[in-house]
């Protein structure tokens, strides 16, 4: 939910209403986990840690679960996704799909990687936030949808669930990782509600 924005969602959105706002809850969980996780890992102090820039009320948030579709080849020997390779600007994004396609180019090398999903499973992988939030210590993930050769005969669908910092959160380096600055193209800290507003702006003056 954006805050101060009413959003009027498609009729399905509101049958589903009661499993999406499940499937929400289960990935902020498993969200809560991973950053512990991280946390732990490096010493960080519980007042300025991964999950303290995420603590904040669910009724104001730039958190964002989208369905995505592919169509599908049939018919069409060229047809391609397009989709060009980016990382996301939270912090994770969970992936539910059946369908291959994904692909990741792991820092420091030029082949992409096939990430193929499994049944059961979510992928997972960090954005742009986490990044600067470890000050590079923990990598974005370069990643792209492609058709897989034989294997786009169907539409493709996917649930991603993108989780940010808090509105009013800073995207700044936590200071256990001073001086580890990673480039992150702002003049001054500020906060996720405008570091995201700043990233859209740029995104469609390309």
């Amino acid at each position: 939910m954006v805050p101060g924005l009413a959003v009027r969602h498609p009729g399905v959105v509101y049958k589903h209403q009661e499993a999406l706002t499940q499937l929400t809850s289960n990935c902020l969980d498993m969200t809560q986990l991973v950053f512990k996780a991280l946390s732990r890992a490096f010493g960080l102090p519980a007042d300025d840690s991964f999950e303290s820039r995420h603590h904040e009320s669910a009724t104001s948030s730039l958190d964002l679960l989208r369905l995505l579709k592919y169509p599908n080849a049939m018919g069409d020997g060229e047809f391609s996704i397009p989709q060009l390779a980016h990382a996301d600007m939270g912090s994770l994004t969970f992936l539910f799909t059946s369908s291959p396609g994904l692909q990741i180019l792991p820092p420091g090398t030029e082949s992409w990687r096939n990430v193929l999903p499994m049944p059961g499973h979510a992928i997972v992988n960090f954005g742009d936030a986490i990044k600067i939030l470890s000050g590079g210590k923990i990598e974005s993930v370069m990643h792209r949808v492609v058709t897989m050769p034989g294997k786009q005969v169907r539409d493709r669908y996917s649930f991603a669930f993108l989780v940010r910092p808090g509105v009013s959160a800073q995207i700044s380096t936590l200071a256990s990782f001073a001086g580890q600055e990673s480039e992150n193209g702002m003049a001054s800290p500020m906060t996720c509600e405008e570091w995201v507003s700043m990233r859209f702006s740029q995104l469609r003056a390309k």
